[in-house]
C-alpha cells in the first residue's frame, strides 16, 4: 500500500496536529473501515463526534490498524445537550470508553450554547489532567470567543468552522489567526458543489497545476493556513485528499477562488442560529 506523509501545524497547546485529517460524519458500520485504511496508509488526524453515532466504530477501527495509539491524533467532541458540567463529564466519559483510549489529543465543545462556559472549564480540568491534551471550540463566533475569554484559563486551540470556497469567511479566518487560534475546515469542498468544482478559477488551476479539482480546493485551504477536514469512505479519495502539498498556489490565485464566495454560500447552519442552537441543547441524552 502506498503511504502518504502529511504536515503538522504547532498548536498553542504545544501540540503538533496534522494539518489534514480525516472526517468521519455520516461514516457508519463497514464504511469505517476507511478510518484503518486512512491510519495504514499515513493519515494521523482521525476526527469523531458524539452527535457522529460512530465513536465505538471509529475506536474499533483505530484498534485494528497497525498504527500505534502514540502517532494518532485523535479528535471527538461535547454536543450542547451535555454541556452542564455533570453530563460534560459523562460524555467525555464515555468518549474515552467508545474510542478505548485513556486520553484523546483534542476535544472539541461543538457549538455554542446556554451552559458553553460551563463546559469550558470541565474541559479545562480534564486537560489540566493530561487527559484531553487540547481543548478546542467548534461553531463560536466572535462574539462567542469574546464570552468565553471572561472566563477562561486556556484558550482554545482551535475553532472548526465551515470554509470553503462558496464561504471563504476571509475576514473571520484572519482574526482567529491574529489571536493563534487555529482555524480548522469541515465541509472544506462544500460537498463537492458543481458551482465550485466546475467553477473556471478551479478548472483552470486543476489544468494549470495538474491536479484534480477538490486537490486545489484543499490546496487552498492549506495555503491560507486552515487546517481541512474532507470527509471519504472512499480509498482512492485519501490518496488524492493528501497529494496536494506539491501544489503552490500565488496570492492571485487565492483571491480568485476566494472569489467564489457568497452571502448564500454557507451550507450548513448559522452560527448564531438561536433556533438551531436550542435545537442541538435539547438532543435526546443517550
Amino acid at each position: 500500500m502506498s503511504t502518504v506523509s502529511i504536515p503538522t501545524v504547532t498548536l498553542s497547546s504545544g501540540y503538533a496536529m496534522p494539518i489534514l485529517g480525516l472526517g468521519t460524519y455520516k461514516a457508519h458500520g463497514n464504511e469505517l473501515d476507511i478510518t484503518r485504511q486512512a491510519l495504514d496508509m499515513g493519515y494521523r488526524l482521525i476526527d469523531t463526534a458524539w452527535i457522529y453515532k460512530n465513536e465505538a466504530d471509529v475506536g474499533a477501527a483505530i484498534a485494528q490498524s497497525n498504527t500505534p495509539r502514540s502517532e494518532i491524533f485523535l479528535v471527538s467532541k461535547v454536543w450542547p445537550n451535555y454541556f452542564k458540567a455533570d453530563l460534560c463529564k459523562q460524555s467525555i466519559e464515555r468518549t474515552l470508553t467508545d474510542l478505548r483510549c485513556d486520553y484523546i489529543d483534542m476535544m472539541y465543545l461543538h457549538w455554542w450554547g446556554t451552559h458553553a462556559l460551563e463546559a469550558w472549564k470541565v474541559l479545562e480540568s480534564y486537560h489540566e489532567q493530561g487527559i484531553i491534551r487540547t481543548i478546542s471550540v467548534s461553531n463560536f463566533t466572535k462574539e462567542n470567543l469574546h464570552q468565553l475569554d471572561a472566563v477562561a484559563n486556556v484558550q482554545p486551540a482551535c475553532n472548526q468552522i465551515e470554509v470553503h470556497p462558496l464561504w471563504p469567511e476571509v475576514s473571520y479566518v484572519s482574526y482567529l489567526k491574529e489571536r493563534g487560534i487555529q482555524p480548522v475546515a469541515y465541509c472544506p469542498i462544500a460537498r463537492a458543489q458543481a458551482q465550485v468544482m466546475e467553477s473556471p478559477i478551479i478548472q483552470r488551476l486543476a489544468h494549470t497545476h495538474q491536479k484534480t479539482p477538490t486537490q486545489i480546493v484543499l490546496a487552498w485551504h492549506i495555503a491560507r493556513g486552515i487546517a481541512p477536514i474532507p470527509k471519504t469512505v472512499h480509498t482512492e479519495r485519501l490518496y488524492e485528499n493528501a497529494d496536494i502539498f506539491d501544489i503552490t498556489l500565488t496570492n492571485d490565485e487565492i483571491a480568485a477562488i476566494n472569489e467564489l464566495g457568497s452571502k448564500t454560500g454557507k451550507i450548513g447552519h448559522p452560527m448564531d442560529d438561536a433556533q438551531w442552537l436550542a435545537h442541538c441543547e435539547h438532543e435526546p441524552l443517550a
